[in-house]
């Protein structure tokens, strides 16, 4: 029988995990070695951001979205001229890139911003046009109305859609 053909078994020894002392000690070196990516990890930071906003357990105002990015901006921009540590300089950049991020979860949320109708306890007529049926939920036929007028709310309370689960026939 030939030689066997196709690839060789592995031969990489596994590595034990490192401490967090090490990893710890290891860290500054690192941030070195990514001193020259920083603009590969500036959409990250901003998405992290972003993503930070969404998790928010109450919409911040947006003076202090806009007070946040301003602050890390202005610190960023401190230490570029004051130190010559590059690592902390571009820490700080990712930081007003990731509170950019939030500004710009912020903004977006102000933009489409739409009346709310409040839940109500008691039957209210309706009356628009059933713009989708969309498929039935858990608990019954959902349906996307834009509503003309709503019983009891003021005109501009009306919301733009309202999505309406029908129960039972």
């Amino acid at each position: 029988m030939g030689p066997r053909k196709g690839a060789a078994p592995l031969s990489t020894p596994a590595k034990a995990a490192d401490s967090l002392a090490a990893w710890v000690r290891g860290l500054p070196g690192e941030v070195g070695d990514q001193t020259q990516r920083w603009a590969l990890w500036a959409p990250v930071a901003f998405g992290l951001g972003a993503a930070l906003y969404m998790t928010l357990p109450r919409e911040p105002p947006l003076w202090a979205a806009v007070a946040l990015a301003a602050l890390t901006a202005g610190l960023t921009l401190t230490l570029r001229r004051a130190s010559n540590r590059v690592g902390i300089t571009l820490l700080a950049m990712l930081a007003t890139f990731a509170a950019m991020g939030v500004l710009s979860g912020k903004i977006r949320t102000t933009l489409v911003a739409a009346p709310i109708a409040p839940r109500l306890q008691t039957a209210r007529v309706v009356e628009g046009w059933v713009v989708d049926v969309a498929s039935p939920g858990a608990s019954g036929m959902r349906l996307l109305i834009a509503p003309v007028r709503i019983s009891g709310l003021a005109p501009d309370a009306t919301p733009a859609r309202v999505r309406l689960t029908l129960r039972g026939d």
